[in-house]
């Protein structure tokens, strides 16, 4: 009977052995997969990829203990749409406020299909299955020339951060035999003067980029009132 007694006592301390192990990796289980997708989308324009990040920062504003991650897997061969939606975000975050320490931009894999996807993560756990992506920035010699971005100086429609100047400064040093054109529209030369000086300032002394390689074009024009200013960063081959 002792012998008995003894194996049914073994039995349940096994049973709760098998029960605590089964539960531990229940909870193993749920943390790992703690990375949640919170929102997913094509191509937005700023208005609307401004309303959808809004949305996203007010979800973690609930969950101090979460982090966010914009992972951004562009299309092959369109570098300038999808550095957009990464200057959005980075501006955006600026713009509002929001601690830039809890969210981060991750370059995807480029594909036939530009997909952004906002994942809300939980104690520094790994998106499932993220493949990360190197873009390149360098461009073939028959490429025609073009704008690589504009706007208004002083009132830029949709923040981006780093400036604009960087993303510029970065794609005309991966391609060293081509040059970069300011096209700067204002009201008075003087006006325009102050803005050469300051985005100069910012391409040669802060990004690197030879100012040999850098043209600037004044187009006057009266519309412009105060310190309105628009400009345009020509790539040329």
């Amino acid at each position: 009977m002792h012998n008995l007694a003894d194996y049914m006592k073994t039995n349940k301390i096994l049973a709760v052995v098998i029960i605590l192990f089964v539960l531990f990796k229940i909870a193993s289980g749920q943390e790992k997969t703690s990375a949640v997708l919170f929102d997913e989308l094509q191509s937005e324009n700023c208005e609307s990829y401004w309303a959808r990040i809004d949305a996203f920062f007010s979800e973690l504003q609930k969950e101090p203990q979460t982090k966010g991650f914009v992972v951004i897997y562009g299309e092959e061969n369109e570098l300038l749409e999808n550095l957009n939606y990464e200057r959005w975000t980075n501006g955006i975050t600026n713009f509002r406020g929001f601690d830039g320490n809890r969210i981060k931009v991750v370059r995807g894999v480029l594909g036939e299909n530009r997909k952004i996807q906002f994942w809300k993560v939980l104690n520094g756990e790994e998106i499932p299955l993220l493949k990360k992506g190197s873009w390149s920035y360098r461009f073939s010699d028959s490429t025609k020339p073009f704008i690589f971005t504009d706007y208004n100086y002083y009132n830029a429609n949709c923040p981006s951060s780093p400036s604009a100047e960087k993303y510029y400064a970065d794609v005309l040093l991966a391609n060293t035999s081509a040059r970069g054109h300011l096209v700067i529209r204002g009201k008075t030369n003087k006006n325009m003067r102050k803005i050469e000086k300051e985005v100069l300032n910012n391409l040669v002394n802060d990004y690197k980029v030879p100012a040999a390689s850098l043209k600037v074009f004044y187009v006057k024009n009266k519309k412009y009132q105060g310190l309105e200013a628009d400009i345009e960063f020509w790539f040329v081959p």
